[in-house]
């Protein structure tokens, strides 16, 4: 799980990174807004300032339409592996393996749901959270690509 958390701070930190590299706003402005928003505001937030295609280059327009398609995919399985709690159980077969389950808002049952091998969304195994891991770090990549960064210490 550490290494999600890494991953979706990056994505967060770069979001941020463009908005100052394309924006004629404040720095301390930006990071003040961007700060006292939850993940899913910061989204709605970097589309609205990151939409106007005469901020990109014509190449980068495919890009920037993906890393808001893989933000909105990264936001439901961020909130559920941040605000959730770690089992270690076994279901019908499988083997014994950790579990990340997600609170689920206005229901008090999904733990209930989860011990009766009722897993939705909000249920991660090691390898979901290996996947959205992965997501989110190909999300911080192409954020980098747009940027004009193609090369970091940490992309190996």
């Amino acid at each position: 799980m550490g290494e999600f958390l890494t991953a979706q701070g990056r994505v967060e930190l770069t979001m941020f990174l463009l908005l100052m590299m394309i924006r004629d706003e404040d720095y301390e402005w930006l990071f003040d807004e961007m700060s006292k928003r939850t993940f899913g505001q910061k989204i709605e937030f970097f589309k609205c300032y990151t939409s106007d295609d005469e901020q990109f280059l014509p190449e980068n327009f495919i890009i920037r339409d993906q890393v808001y398609q893989n933000l909105d995919a990264l936001l439901p399985q961020r909130n559920a592996i941040i605000h959730g709690e770690t089992y270690e159980d076994q279901f019908r077969g499988r083997p014994r393996q950790p579990y990340r389950v997600g609170v689920i808002k206005k229901n008090i049952q999904y733990l209930e749901d989860y011990t009766m091998d009722k897993h939705g969304p909000n249920v991660f195994t090691v390898k979901q959270v290996r996947d959205a891991t992965a997501l989110a770090v190909r999300t911080w990549k192409m954020i980098n690509k747009v940027r004009g960064v193609t090369r970091s210490p940490w992309w190996d």
